[in-house]
């Protein structure tokens, strides 16, 4: 990855997390298609503050969270990656 692409990415993040998440859209969006359940997109860095680390999909099933995607279904797997792949391509480019 190039300089400027490094620098890119947190700005590129924390848009994906300003448009993904407002009024947990994320979460009631997986809760529309899987009813009973949610999910939330969070930094992957405990105190929320280098995107750098990353974004996490974190979901719950009933009432139990899960700690890794591998855990769901591939069809309960299919809702949060579509959503984030959605949000991302109506992210205007900077």
């Amino acid at each position: 990855m190039g300089e400027s692409q490094q620098v890119q990415l947190p700005c590129f993040l924390a848009r994906v997390l300003i448009i993904i998440n407002p009024c947990s859209d994320f979460g009631s969006i997986f809760n529309e298609l899987l009813p009973g359940n949610f999910a939330k997109l969070q930094p992957s860095d405990p105190a929320g503050q280098d995107l750098t680390q990353g974004l996490e999909v974190k979901v719950r099933l009933g009432s139990v969270w899960k700690q890794s995607l591998t855990e769901l279904s591939g069809g309960q797997r299919y809702v949060p990656g579509v959503q984030c792949s959605d949000a991302m391509l109506n992210i205007q480019s900077v």
